[in-house]
Order: structure tokens, then C-alpha cells, then sequence
């Protein structure tokens, strides 16, 4: 079974590009980190234009609960029944995307929008839900019989397969309005690498930083994409990406960055470990 955690992983050298770096006290001026009350480890995984913010905690029970952070107020979005729930993406009509565990330990990939509607794709045997659009077009990964990750974008109930070329597997986070979609695969060498997909072309979104693996996890309507790589020291560091630029984005003194999603006025959300080992959730207001 694939782990239900929003990091899971699925890293190829992109040659020409321009690296720029954004730090605290820089060009993103605010970093700000925040939990939810009671939680042991909080992580932040959507943003909408409205400034709403989706992801999930783990309580003392060890479990992942989904959360609704708007107005300075949380709101837990939890799928009836469900053991476990996360919350991965909303877009700007307050439309969630995530994931739940069921009684037998099978995750389901869920759209809230009135109510929790399950997303189960053809053929698959479990599914996880990360991104959606405003126009309510999801997007996720599903694992099928064989166990091979692939992943699907969900319009209108009509379900497409997304796989990157030659990719062992292959797993879709983020979807803007464009339809381009961002994720991450694992070539046959086992490297796990960032990628997009623009009007239907594949394209390598890899960091120029050398690294052991990268992750595309969100995309806006401007085409900037965010994620995270990790370098051989077991270190994670967020990114973003503009055209060519990529944007090195560290949240100072945190031992680890993850960048989780991005909405159009460029504020990003994901997480930071400190140097505790403790995960908090993460918001960056440029």
C-alpha cells in the first residue's frame, strides 16, 4: 500500500536554467508558521485566492485529520467513518480535494464540494486525491491491480490517465485553470523527478540544485510551480518555478522546507521541520 502522507515521494538535470534565491527578510518577506491546537505535527497543502487554507494534522491518536484554516478559524473536514482523512487542495469556490482511509485500510480519493464524493478512477484498487481547479476538474494518483502508481485527472466524472513517458510510476499533485498539471515519477534508474505538463507536452521540472529526488506539488494560473528537493544530506528545500527561474524559498532557521501549493496572488503554503523534528504548517506572503 502507498503511504498516506502528503510527501510521498516519486529527481533528471535540467540544464539552462536561472536560479535565484528567496530567503527570510528578502524577497518573501514573511514566513509565519502555524499548528493546529492539540495537533503534533501540522502540514498546510492548499491555498485558495480568498486566502483558505486545506491540509491535514496528526493528533495523539496518530492519525490524519483534515483541516479548513479560514478567517483565523479551523474547521476539520473529515469524511464520515473514515480512520484516517487529508486534505490536499481547494480552489477559489471553496471546492476540496483529499484522501481517506476506510475501515479496511483502503484509501479513497475524495471531492468536497456540497458533500465528500469518492474518486475511484477504472481499474483502480486505492486513489488519492491532490489538486482542483476552479472549474472543479480534479486531479490525483491512483495505484492499479498490478500495484503501479499512475495519475488521473477526474472532468466532469470523465476520468483521464496521466502518465509521463517511460515512467516507472507516476503521480499528478496539481491542477490551475489551464489544465496544466504538475507531479512527480520515478524513472527506471529509481530517480524520482519534478515534472509539468503543458498542452500536453512532458516537460522535467527539476531544481538545478543537485539533489537525490524532487517533487512538483502545485501550480497557479500564472504558471508557477512549487515544490520541494532534497539533497544528500536528508534536507528538504522549497522551489519555485517560473518559465526557466527557479526560486530557492528556505523558511530560516527550520531544518527542512516543503512547498505545498500556490494560489494567483503567489502566496504559498506547506510545511517546516524544525530542528525538534516537529512539522508545522507553513505560509509565505510575498
Amino acid at each position: 500500500m502507498k503511504l498516506f502522507d502528503a510527501f510521498s515521494p516519486l529527481a533528471l538535470f535540467l540544464g539552462l536554467t536561472f536560479y535565484t534565491s528567496y530567503a527570510l527578510g528578502q524577497n518573501l518577506p514573511i514566513f509565519s508558521s502555524f499548528d493546529v491546537p492539540g495537533a503534533v505535527s501540522t502540514v498546510a497543502t492548499g491555498v485558495n485566492t480568498a486566502g483558505n487554507i486545506v491540509g491535514y494534522y496528526s493528533g495523539s491518536d496518530a492519525k490524519n485529520h483534515g483541516f479548513l484554516l479560514s478567517g483565523g478559524t479551523y474547521k476539520f473536514l473529515n469524511v464520515p467513518n473514515a480512520k484516517q482523512t487529508a486534505v490536499y487542495g481547494i480552489n477559489d469556490r471553496n471546492q476540496a480535494v483529499g484522501s481517506y482511509i476506510d475501515s479496511a485500510g483502503i484509501s479513497h480519493a475524495f471531492v468536497f464540494k456540497v458533500g465528500f464524493t469518492t474518486m475511484m478512477p477504472p481499474g483502480s484498487v486505492e486513489s488519492w486525491g491532490y489538486g482542483i481547479n476552479v472549474d472543479g476538474t480534479a486531479v490525483g494518483t491512483y495505484q492499479d491491480p498490478a500495484g503501479k502508481l499512475h495519475g488521473f485527472q477526474n472532468k466532469g466524472g470523465t476520468y483521464t490517465t496521466i502518465d509521463y513517458p517511460n515512467a516507472v510510476p507516476t503521480e499528478v499533485r496539481g491542477i490551475n485553470t489551464q489544465e496544466f498539471v504538475v507531479g512527480d515519477f520515478i524513472d527506471d534508474a529509481a530517480f524520482q523527478h519534478a515534472f509539468q505538463e503543458v498542452f500536453f507536452s512532458f516537460q522535467p521540472n527539476d531544481p538545478p540544485t543537485p539533489n537525490i529526488l524532487s517533487v512538483s506539488n502545485g501550480i497557479n494560473d500564472s504558471n508557477e510551480a512549487v515544490g520541494y528537493f532534497r539533497t544528500s544530506d536528508l534536507r528538504d528545500h522549497g522551489f519555485t518555478r517560473t518559465g526557466l527561474v527557479f526560486r530557492l524559498v528556505e523558511f530560516t532557521g527550520m531544518a527542512s522546507t516543503r512547498l505545498m501549493g500556490v494560489n494567483n496572488g503567489h502566496i504559498i503554503v506547506g510545511s517546516s521541520v524544525d530542528n525538534a523534528g516537529r512539522v508545522h504548517g507553513m505560509k509565505v506572503t510575498p
